[in-house]
């Protein structure tokens, strides 16, 4: 058993890992206790399941990183800003992309729609990330193809279930 302190945004999280057969790993927020499923029924064995980061914060690419190590995904690289993860999503056939969509250069819709003008069969799963999910944000991540949505501060509830659908689809 193994305890971490994260502090992202002003929330901070305990994440405490229990190894109860490898079946599951609780992350506390505030008072309110999340069990995490790590154990999936899917053909997909999650360490070969390829993810890119993209955020221009490092404690919000820390904070969705820990989740994901603890649902036991190793493969998993960061881009800081457009320029850079578009790059990265020509160069790597990623399964699954956490796309901010404020960030530098371009902003995220803006690169998912270079990247499926470039890519139109891709089968990467994207999900748009922000603080701030307008009727006009969604129908802009909508007209380029994204997948899901998730706000933040991350919702330890939503991000699972946009992980669990993630599986589904790859």
């Amino acid at each position: 058993h193994s305890s971490k302190i994260v502090k992202h945004l002003n929330i901070i999280y305990t994440i405490n890992k229990f190894e109860t057969n490898g079946i599951e790993n609780e992350i506390i927020h505030g008072n309110k206790q999340h069990k995490l499923n790590v154990f999936n029924h899917h053909k997909v064995d999650n360490s070969d399941v390829k993810i890119l980061i993209v955020d221009d914060n490092k404690q919000n690419q820390e904070c969705m990183e820990h989740i994901l190590t603890f649902k036991k995904f190793y493969n998993i690289d960061h881009a800081e800003d457009g320029e850079e993860a578009y790059d990265k999503m020509i160069l790597n056939n990623y399964n699954f992309v956490l796309m901010d969509i404020k960030i530098p250069i371009f902003d995220g819709i803006e690169v998912v729609k270079k990247y499926k003008a470039q890519c139109p069969q891709s089968k990467t799963f994207i999900v748009a990330v922000t603080a701030g999910i307008s009727d006009e944000i969604k129908k802009q991540c909508f007209d380029v193809n994204m997948d899901a949505f998730l706000s933040k501060p991350i919702d330890i509830d939503s991000f699972d279930k946009i992980i669990n659908l993630m599986l589904k689809k790859i």
